[in-house]
């Protein structure tokens, strides 16, 4: 009776939400906003980090374990660092749209200085998420902010989980992973994923293949030959990943099978740091069983054709960047090199005219000497053909002196 009642109470809560939701939904239209802008996400040009909190609702709980995806989101919230933008996400028994957006919060300040109103350990009610009075006033709107947004997005968590299971034939926990890791890009981010993690699908699960085939590279070959044929992306280096590990009973509530499935995903997050946080064992569960040569829907093949095309389109955007980015460099290669040019240009005509004047100057300065050498020159051959005439001139002299003493005779 009492269990009726919550649930009812957390019915009637989310109802609440989402008409509180819908109602900001219209003022934001009458605004002139778009119906999808949120204060919850961060804006591009504040965004600097990436996480993501994947609970897996395709398998039931037990009642000691409904409260923990809630009580983890507000552990993760609280750790992530500033400029962090979380999306927290619903793993699904659907192939073709294998998870659900729960909710998003904005983590755009520092806010290590806010503390719980309860333990961590424990669960948490309306409000938990409180703000001391140690934070700066100009950080206490955004904190108040924060602290709203992660208390709702934890209820609405805990409001689907306490829900009654309805579960169905698959849990597409790889498809909702590959999704995930294409949301990441290149770029290092958090991942968060609450779940005993069971694949199970028609091309390879878990709870239909024997141990010794829960091999990382047999998951690898199976999902290569599926319809949509693309190998698996997995997460970008760097990426932290860390797994709320539930054991289940009857699959891996043993040792040995529980260290095989754990070697199994360290397989498929390779290039991350993962780290396993076990969680208490939960009840055991039978899936429907699904045949190997189940035929895609039309629905599972246009979803598959939509990511293909999406991969696709993502791929030549890079490509596109990266030639861009090559033609820039060309560019400003070319550039340096015009001005390498033009430099040695003017270097060289500057040597040029430098070379000209001196060679100038040393003509100019032999022809000097030269015109010296020559006056000096001519003033002494006047000077000696002087004398000569002034001997000529004596001699003519005294032979007339001569002649007329002969005559006077």
């Amino acid at each position: 009776m009492r269990l009726r009642k919550a649930r009812f109470v957390m019915f009637l809560g989310t109802m609440l939400a989402l008409v509180a939701g819908g109602y900001v939904t219209f003022e934001r239209m009458k605004e002139g906003q778009s119906p999808g802008t949120s204060a919850a996400t961060c804006a591009a040009e504040s965004k600097v980090h990436r996480a993501a909190f994947l609970v897996d609702l395709t398998k039931p709980l037990d009642g000691a374990h409904v409260r923990l995806p809630a009580d983890l989101l507000y552990n993760a919230a609280i750790d992530l660092q500033p400029g962090t933008e979380l999306a927290v996400y619903a793993l699904v028994s659907r192939p073709e749209a294998p998870r659900i957006l729960i909710g998003q919060v904005c983590k755009t300040v520092d806010l290590a200085p806010l503390r719980l109103a309860q333990s961590k350990a424990k669960h948490r009610g309306a409000g938990d998420c409180d703000v001391p009075a140690g934070v700066p006033a100009r950080l206490r709107a955004n904190a108040r902010e924060f602290c709203r947004q992660i208390d709702m997005l934890a209820h609405r968590v805990e409001a689907i989980v306490l829900d009654d299971f309805r579960g169905g034939r698959h849990s597409p926990l790889v498809e909702a992973l590959e999704m995930t890791a294409r949301d990441f890009g290149d770029v290092p981010g958090r991942l968060y994923v609450f779940s005993d993690l069971h694949q199970h699908a028609a091309w390879f699960s878990h709870f239909e293949r024997p141990l010794h085939e829960w091999e990382y590279e047999q998951m690898a070959a199976a999902w290569a030959v599926q319809p949509f044929g693309r190998p698996l992306r997995g997460f970008p280096p760097g990426t932290t990943v860390r797994i709320h590990y539930l054991p289940r009973m009857g699959t891996t509530e043993q040792e040995d099978r529980r260290t095989a499935h754990k070697r199994f995903w360290e397989g498929y997050f390779r290039d991350a740091e993962v780290v396993f946080d076990d969680q208490p064992a939960v009840t055991e569960f039978v899936p429907m069983p699904l045949r190997e040569e189940e035929v895609p829907t039309a629905a599972q093949l246009a979803g598959y054709e939509l990511e293909r095309l999406r991969e696709v389109a993502e791929r030549l955007d890079r490509d596109r960047k990266k030639l861009e980015d090559i033609r820039h460099a060309i560019t400003a290669e070319r550039e340096q090199l015009d001005a390498k040019r033009r430099e040695l240009a003017e270097q060289e005509r500057r040597l040029q005219h430098a070379g000209s004047l001196t060679v100038d100057a040393a003509v100019a300065r032999e022809q000097q000497i030269t015109g010296v050498a020559v006056r000096a020159g001519g003033g002494l051959l006047d000077e000696d053909g002087s004398r000569e005439r002034a001997g000529a001139a004596a001699v003519r002299e005294a032979g007339s002196s001569a002649g007329d003493g002969v005559g006077g005779s």
